[in-house]
This record gives structure tokens, C-alpha cells and sequence, in this order.
């Protein structure tokens, strides 16, 4: 028994002694080990302590306590384990024309004689950097990001096209009212749906084709037409366009920095009906060609026989005086001379 118990004794004391060392190393060394797991620390989560932000980004910074940062300028900032959602200082947006009926993201205009045009739209689109703008902006695109932006921009930019269209026909828009028709759709993309009016107009025929026109109008036999036209409905007192409802990009901030209609297709009837009209046009174009060129020559003519009649006038009248000095001469040799008086 003595024995066992001096083993035990000596194997306390080993015991007691290893701890010794062991916390009179970690006492020597403690700065270097707390160093060192920081440092691992620091490694092994430093994508979510800090973070970057590019020059072309904004950054909302989400902490795990609550409170949210809008990150405006480049460089590293302390993330903390937030939730650090990115989106593009510029959005650039493109809407291809594709005449295609069952693909629902095609963009078509419906003209007022019920012509359909397929339009392509470029569009660079800045984000605001007003930060409780875009805290708003973030609070409904957080989870859809550039894709419900640009989904967003898309509906009112279809709406605005829709309420544009009927403005004017297909035919007109291709020949001269392009620029009308890309300035009403900038306002509406930029501030808000303008209200539209259909209203009756008269249209007085020209002069030059009153006669044709009354013989296809027999009905009516008048020289005015009468058209329903699509407009801007004005207010009485303003004169600004009714607003029916303000621009989600005017809503959220956005600023348009650049806007341009590319390209616009027609199907099939629409062409046709395009094709005609440019074929109609063409030939009232050379009937006026034609009739000026006739009135031309006939001023020529006129011109020209009033000249020789002038000539012939002329001609007659040096011959008739030549005429009448022969005659005189003649009178004169016939008579003699004069005899003088005594």
C-alpha cells in the first residue's frame, strides 16, 4: 500500500508540474496567441468585415443591429456581417422590335387606323444618389435588382407607347411624325401619362383637286372633311397636358440620360397599307410635277408668241414707215421744184 500510494504522489506531481509549464508558457506568450487568432479571425471572415465599392456601383449596407448605409464613393468600408446589396450607377436597357404576337415582351404601338408597329427602344437610365431616393428605390428592387428595374421602366414605357399611337396613322408616323412621336413618348417616360381626347376636326380639300374630290363625294358634295383626330387633352387654365398618373421613373429618381427609338417594324397589312399610301403620295407628287411642268410650257409659249408678235409689230412698223418716207420722196421729185415769184 505504501508503495501505490508513492506512485500516486509522483504522478501528481508530474501532473502538477505540466500544467505549471503549460500556463507559464501561455503567460510568456499570450500577446503572440491572441495575435494570432485574430489574425486568423480577421482571415477567415474578412469578406464579411469589409467591403469594396467600386466607382460605377451604389452599395446598401444592411448590419446585423439594424441600421442600414448607402455607400456612394469608391473604396473599402467596415460591413460588419451586413447585408451588402449592389446595384449599377447607370442602367443601360435595351427593348428589341420582334413581330412575334405570342411573345409577350414585344413592345407594340397600335396607330389610329389600327396599323401595328413594333418598336425597339435604347435607354441609359441613372439611379439616384439621394439617399433617402435610394433607399426607396432599394426598398422595392431589393430582391430583383437590375431585372425589376428594367421590368419597371418596361410597363410605363409600353403605356406610354399605347397612349401615343393613336396621335397618328401608321403612315404618317413613318413619313413625318416620328420626331412628334419620340417627344411626346420622352415626356411621358420622364414625367408623367399624359390624358389623351379624340376630337373632331375639319379638314378643307385643296383647291386643285376639289372637283375629283366632290365626284367621290357624291354624297356630300362639300370640300371639308370631317377627321377624329387623338390628342394632348389640355388644361383650360394652364394649358399644361392633364396628368393621369406621375412617371415611376420621376417617382424613384430616375434620370434619363439618353433615349432613342432605333427601330420600328409593321406586319404585313400594316406595310401594305404604308406602301399605298407612299404609292398615292408618289403619284399626287408627279400629277403636280406634271401640271407644273405643263403650266411652265404653256408660259414658255405664251411668252414666247407675245415675242413674235412683238417682232412681227416691229418689222411691220419699220417697213411701214420705210413705206411712208418712199412716198414722200416720191411726192416730192413728182412736183419739181418750186418756181420763184418775179
Amino acid at each position: 500500500m505504501a508503495r501505490n500510494s508513492r506512485f500516486e504522489d509522483e504522478s501528481s506531481y508530474d501532473n502538477d508540474s505540466g500544467v505549471a509549464v503549460f500556463f507559464n508558457w501561455v503567460s510568456r506568450w499570450w500577446i503572440g496567441i491572441v495575435s494570432a487568432m485574430c489574425a486568423l479571425f480577421v482571415l477567415m471572415f474578412a469578406g464579411q468585415i469589409w467591403e469594396w465599392n467600386s466607382d460605377e456601383d451604389l452599395q446598401v449596407c444592411e448590419y446585423p443591429w439594424g441600421e442600414a448605409r448607402f455607400v456612394n464613393q469608391a473604396g473599402i468600408y467596415l460591413q460588419w456581417f451586413g447585408k451588402v446589396t449592389t446595384y449599377p450607377r447607370n442602367v443601360d436597357l435595351h427593348f428589341d422590335a420582334e413581330v412575334d404576337p405570342k411573345n409577350p415582351s414585344t413592345i407594340r404601338v397600335t396607330f389610329s387606323d389600327a396599323g401595328n408597329g413594333f418598336t425597339s427602344h435604347a435607354l441609359k437610365v441613372t439611379l439616384p444618389v439621394e439617399e433617402k431616393r435610394f433607399f426607396e428605390t432599394h426598398r422595392n428592387f431589393a430582391e430583383t435588382g437590375t431585372v425589376g428595374i428594367q421590368h419597371a421602366i418596361e410597363q410605363h414605357l409600353a403605356t406610354a407607347l399605347k397612349n401615343t399611337g393613336p396621335m397618328m396613322t401608321a403612315s404618317e408616323f413613318q413619313m413625318q411624325s416620328q420626331n412628334l412621336f419620340y417627344q411626346t413618348v420622352r415626356s411621358q417616360l420622364e414625367e408623367a401619362l399624359f390624358e389623351f381626347e379624340t376630337v373632331e376636326q375639319t379638314v378643307r380639300r385643296a383647291p386643285s383637286t376639289s372637283k375629283e374630290a366632290k365626284q367621290l363625294h357624291q354624297f356630300s358634295g362639300s370640300e371639308e372633311d370631317k377627321v377624329l383626330t387623338t390628342r394632348i387633352k389640355l388644361d383650360s387654365k394652364t394649358g399644361k397636358p392633364l396628368i393621369i398618373v406621375q412617371s415611376p421613373l420621376q417617382e424613384y429618381g430616375f434620370k434619363i440620360v439618353q433615349y432613342s427609338q432605333t427601330e420600328t417594324t409593321f406586319d404585313e397589312d400594316t406595310r401594305l397599307q404604308i406602301d399605298a399610301r407612299r404609292n398615292a403620295y408618289q403619284l399626287a407628287e408627279q400629277a403636280k410635277a406634271s401640271v407644273t411642268k405643263a403650266n411652265q410650257e404653256t408660259t414658255q409659249a405664251v411668252e414666247a408668241g407675245k415675242a413674235s408678235v412683238a417682232k412681227v409689230e416691229a418689222e411691220m412698223k419699220k417697213d411701214l414707215r420705210q413705206k411712208v418716207i418712199e412716198a414722200e420722196q416720191d411726192v416730192g421729185v413728182s412736183q419739181g421744184p418750186v418756181a420763184e415769184s418775179p
